[in-house]
């Protein structure tokens, strides 16, 4: 498989735009929205990116003031999947608050994701490829690593890498 790289960016009118390198050169930029189809959100506050290691590149992002948790993948064949609410694929129950920050690493064909919310608590979830299909599990799940500095913190911005060791 040639190496890419991907970027994704947001511009100031709440658009999110695609391009690759590959090669020694820049593709052009595409919107990620148009591509991805299914939900179209008004606005966008924060995105993370993963690339599995069949060349899937994983896109989440923080939506809608808040209220949306997105995603949507480019598979290597260039072509994107349906924009999904990550919290209605589970049947989340966690509707109150907003989320504010969002990251994601992947770890063999999983997606890892770690979503902060204004009430101060970070969740958790994971996209979970099988011979079956892929699934979300857990559920997305509240934890708060223990750290008296951050108690009256919220996120604004995650960054999330997996390191084997």
């Amino acid at each position: 498989m040639p190496v890419e790289l991907h970027l994704v960016g947001m511009t100031h009118d709440f658009k999110l735009w695609h391009t690759i390198r590959a090669g020694g050169s820049w593709e052009p930029f595409g919107d990620v929205i148009r591509q991805a189809e299914g939900i179209d959100p008004a606005n966008i506050q924060d995105v993370a990116c993963a690339v599995d290691p069949k060349g899937n590149l994983h896109v989440v992002l923080v939506a809608n003031d808040g209220q949306l948790l997105l995603h949507t993948m480019r598979k290597a064949d260039r072509t994107f999947t349906d924009m999904a609410d990550i919290r209605a694929a589970q049947g989340d129950q966690l509707q109150e608050g907003k989320f504010t920050a969002v990251a994601a690493t992947t770890e063999r064909d999983s997606l890892h994701v770690v979503a902060a919310k204004d009430d101060q608590k970070l969740y958790y979830t994971r996209w979970v490829v099988t011979d079956t299909g892929s699934t979300w599990s857990p559920k997305l799940t509240a934890f708060a690593p223990p750290a008296a500095a951050l108690t009256s913190r919220r996120f604004k911005l995650l960054s999330a890498a997996f390191v084997k060791t």
